[in-house]
């Protein structure tokens, strides 16, 4: 008899929205692209990270597609991206190939040395790791992150998906055997 397995829970992961406000803040054509383009599901939990664009995504998502009374809202989650990790990871030459028209993804990996991509890599999974085991069984949660940490968890787990533009997402899979799927809607 075949094995089979059974989707446990789903993560949505998605790139916080357009900085179009002061400071690297999201402002109207922010906020009115998170009203087009909000992912909307029955989440049972929401995640974000300690950058101020993801706060203001959640908040805005919130707003936009409401919360139900099961949904749950997380603490910060340091893996989905802190001022540390960007400070490192935007260092000049990643500036300079985002510049040249590489990717966030392709930046990273044209910037940094093989143990850093690693360490990245470490952090990103890690995150979508911790969302996971956060979230009930048959849980749908929904993640405001940065690009290029939702494409760099994808990147470790065997996947190859480019950069995502403003309020586009990932979903990270997790199986009853204890694997993890990537799915791109975009493909």
């Amino acid at each position: 008899m075949e094995k089979t397995t059974v989707i446990k829970k789903r993560l949505r992961y998605v790139r916080h929205s357009l900085k179009d406000g002061n400071n690297n803040t999201i402002g109207p054509k922010g906020l009115a692209l998170i009203s087009e383009k909000s992912p909307e599901g029955n989440y049972t939990d929401l995640f974000y990270g300690l950058l101020y664009r993801t706060v203001q995504s959640v908040l805005a998502i919130i707003a936009a597609i409401g919360c139900v009374a099961r949904t749950r809202v997380h603490t910060p989650i340091k893996a989905i991206g802190n001022d540390e990790l960007f400070a490192d990871m935007a260092n000049d030459a990643f500036k300079a190939a985002v510049k040249e028209g590489k990717t966030n993804v392709q930046a990273v990996l044209a910037s940094h040395t093989e143990a850093h991509i690693e360490d990245y890599k470490e952090i990103a999974i890690a995150g979508v790791k911790e969302m996971l085991d956060a979230m009930p069984d048959d849980g749908f949660g929904l993640a405001l992150g940065h690009d290029p940490v939702i494409p760099l968890a994808a990147i470790t787990l065997g996947y190859d998906f480019p950069s995502l533009k403003e309020m586009e997402y990932l979903d990270f899979v997790l199986y009853d055997d204890g694997t993890i799927t990537v799915e791109d809607p975009r493909q």
